[in-house]
Order: C-alpha cells, then sequence, then structure tokens
C-alpha cells in the first residue's frame, strides 16, 4: 500500500431537498457524503477518486465543495449537458422517508470507472440504483484484486412513472450480492433481498441473526446491517467460525436529527477506521459514532464538524454496550 492509501467512490451525486421536522435544507448529497466524509475522517490522509457522472446546474456548489482539497482526484467526475438528479425527502414516520426523483443521469461505463483499478479499495455506493450496471461491475471485479465494498442503498428502490422510490427485489440480485469484500445494507434493504414481501417488520435478535447467514453466505469477508437508532452489526468469519458484532450508538432514540447521509457517514468511516489501521470491531463502534453524530447535525457541511479517526486515543467517540 502506498504511503497514502487510496479510495475509488462509484456512485451518484444528487441534489437533495429534505423536508424534515420542521425544517427545510437544500444541498448536494449522494456520494459527496462519502467523499467529503473521508476526506474529513482522515484528515486528508487518504487519497480519493470518484468517479460519478452530474449534472451541469450543480457545477458551481460541486466545485466550491472540492475547492483546496489537493488529495481528491476531480478527474473522474464527469459534467453532462442535463439536469442533475434532484431528490425530495420526506419525513414519513416509522417507514422512513418518501422519496421522489426528477432528473437522471446515465449509467457509468467502463471507461469511466477503469482508471481506479489502482486504488487500495473500490466503494460502490449505489445512490441512485442504477449507477453503474451489473456487466460493468462483473468486469471490475474480474479486473480488480483489491477490496470491493459495496453500500445497497437504492439498489433495491424502484422508480414509478411519477418519479416515487419503492420497494423491489432488483432481478439478478444474488450476482450482486456475489460482487463485493465488504457489503453494507440498512435493515429494510437486506429484508427486500430475503424476504421481499415484509420490508417493514421490526428487526428481532432471531431475525438480525437470519439476515446476518444469509449475507454470509455469497461469502463475502465482512457484511454491515444498520439498524438505524439500534447501530449497526457486523457479521464475519475469523478461523471459519461465523462471528457478530453489535455497536449501539451513545445516543437514546430522538426525533432532534435528520438521517440523510448518515449510512454514507458509516461506510466512509468503516473504511477510514479500516485503512488507518483499525479491527473490524473497533471500526464498527468508531463508524456508529460518527453516524450518530451526523445525525445530530443535518446537511453535508456538517462532515467537516465530525471526529476524525484516531486509533487507541481515550477521547475517540464511544458506544455504550
Amino acid at each position: 500500500m502506498a504511503n497514502k492509501p487510496s479510495v475509488g467512490i462509484i456512485g451518484t451525486i444528487n441534489y437533495d431537498r429534505i423536508i424534515g421536522n420542521g425544517f427545510l435544507l437544500e444541498d448536494l448529497g449522494g456520494i459527496m457524503y462519502n467523499l467529503l466524509g473521508i476526506h474529513y475522517l482522515s484528515r486528508g490522509q487518504i487519497q480519493l477518486k470518484p468517479a460519478a457522472n452530474f449534472g451541469y446546474d450543480i457545477k458551481e456548489k460541486l466545485s466550491a465543495y472540492l475547492e483546496g482539497k489537493c488529495n481528491i482526484d476531480c478527474s473522474g467526475l464527469y459534467e453532462l449537458k442535463t439536469n442533475n438528479p434532484c431528490v425530495e425527502l420526506r419525513d414519513i414516520g416509522e417507514k422512513g422517508k418518501d422519496e421522489n426523483l426528477k432528473h437522471r443521469v446515465s449509467k457509468l461505463t467502463w471507461g469511466k470507472i477503469s482508471h481506479l483499478l489502482a486504488c487500495d479499495m473500490i466503494l460502490v455506493n449505489f445512490i441512485s440504483g442504477y449507477d453503474v450496471g451489473l456487466g460493468t461491475l462483473m468486469k471490475l471485479r474480474d479486473a480488480y484484486n483489491g477490496i470491493i465494498y459495496m453500500d445497497i442503498h437504492s439498489l433495491v428502490l424502484g422508480i414509478d412513472k411519477d418519479g416515487r422510490r419503492f420497494y423491489r427485489r432488483p432481478d439478478n440480485w444474488k450476482r450482486y450480492l456475489g460482487i463485493p469484500d465488504i457489503i453494507q445494507m440498512n435493515f429494510k434493504e437486506a429484508m427486500t433481498f430475503f424476504y421481499p414481501s415484509q420490508p417493514f417488520r421490526r428487526p428481532t435478535p432471531s431475525l438480525i441473526e437470519a439476515l446476518g447467514t444469509n449475507l454470509m453466505s455469497f461469502e463475502p469477508k465482512m457484511a454491515i446491517l444498520s439498524l438505524g437508532s439500534k447501530g449497526a452489526v457486523l457479521f464475519y468469519s475469523e478461523n471459519s467460525t461465523f462471528k457478530s458484532h453489535h455497536a449501539i450508538p451513545g445516543l437514546k432514540k430522538t426525533r432532534r436529527g435528520e438521517a440523510t447521509g448518515c449510512g454514507d457517514l458509516l461506510s466512509a468511516a468503516f473504511m477510514v477506521a479500516l485503512l488507518l489501521g483499525g479491527k473490524p470491531e473497533e471500526s464498527l463502534d468508531y463508524s456508529v459514532a460518527v453516524a450518530t453524530e451526523k445525525f445530530l447535525r443535518p446537511g453535508l457541511a456538517a462532515s467537516s464538524e465530525l471526529s476524525p479517526f484516531k486509533r487507541n486515543n481515550p477521547n475517540q467517540p464511544k458506544n455504550r454496550h
């Protein structure tokens, strides 16, 4: 590994319009949470190579966020002569958010991601669900010897004629799950894969264990199941033994915060911790602490306020177990 580890990030940059509990927030989103998250959480110690198509209408705002960050290689950001994807997110209680999408950008082709093969780790974050095609991902898996980290996100969301998102199990879903070395999804996403008619069931311990067993049957090195206010569970194998670790946030359930970007910051923090020497369980503890911090700090700009990773630092954000 080079002096500075490197991460490639494949996905979509959204323009988010978030209608929350008494507030309206508009800003960039999508993989920008991963990009700025890794930048700030690592204090610039990780080289970043994003790959994304974006609409001409966000160019000025995008440039302002990336200006002066010399560890970010912007050569894989491709401006298109179309409007950028705009997502309106409205809180609807226990079922999460009502999500409405306007405008789309084209999928990333092999020619637009092949430069990432020299990276130590590649994150594939399905922000739109159609960010990159299955054939291109299979080609990436065949050509790449490093770690592929996949965040399922909107891969399990269809889009109706009015732009609203809905849960459905994607075609060829087993092929997707066979690609990554590290896979992340939330409880509803996992339920959509393995119990597609029941995505809104409550997460009981036995159901969480069953989902972990199903995920590990696809033989990733690690699988992360995020559980919102209940933290996240890491599943992995050690010496042929199936293990799990539940990181619980040091925060009682509250409606004071806003969840947009929390999952993306969880993946950003987990990658930062692993690449800077953290053990898997330590990395998950840190990731859940960062996602909890983010929940209380709505908006992309708050990424700069999150606690950077410092291994074995007594002031590191802690979780209650």
